[in-house]
C-alpha cells in the first residue's frame, strides 16, 4: 500500500487551519497550544517547500528538477506560503517573550526577519530579547 501524498493547496489549507487555531489559543492565553499549532502550521509550510505532491524528495522553489516532475508555484502562492512561515515564527516570537524564554524569542523572531528584515513587529521583538538577553 502506497502512502497518501496531499496536495500542496491542501497542505496550505491545513497550516492555515493551524494557524487560526493557535490565533485563537493565543487570544486566550494558551500558549502552549498555541505553540503547538504554530509548529503545526510550520511543519505543513515544510513539507510544501520541499516535495512535490507524489512525494519525490525535492525543492518546491528549485527549478532543477526534470520538468515531468516540477511542481511550478505562482509567485503569489509562493508569497503566500512565506507570509504564512513569517506569521508563524512572529507568533511563536511573541509566546516566548511572554514566557520570558528570551533565547527562543530572539530565534524565532530572527526567522520572521528572514522573511521581511523591515517588519516593525519582528524589529520589537528581536530587539526586546536582545536586550534582555544583555
Amino acid at each position: 500500500m502506497e502512502p497518501k501524498f496531499q496536495s500542496v493547496d491542501v497542505l496550505y489549507e491545513q497550516a492555515m487551519n493551524y494557524k487560526q487555531s493557535g490565533n485563537q489559543f493565543f487570544k486566550s492565553k494558551e500558549y502552549g497550544k498555541a505553540k503547538k499549532k504554530y509548529h503545526c502550521a510550520l511543519l505543513q509550510t515544510r513539507a510544501i517547500s520541499s516535495r512535490d505532491t507524489v512525494g519525490r524528495s525535492m525543492s518546491f522553489f528549485n527549478n532543477s528538477v526534470n520538468d515531468d516532475l516540477k511542481y511550478t508555484a505562482s509567485a503569489n502562492f509562493k508569497d503566500s506560503v512565506e507570509s504564512l512561515e513569517a506569521d508563524c515564527n512572529k507568533n511563536l516570537a511573541m509566546i516566548f517573550i511572554i514566557e520570558g524564554n528570551w533565547s527562543k524569542g530572539l530565534e524565532y523572531s530572527k526567522k520572521a526577519l528572514d522573511y521581511n528584515d523591515c517588519d516593525e513587529k519582528s524589529l520589537y521583538r528581536f530587539h526586546t530579547c536582545a536586550t534582555n538577553l544583555g
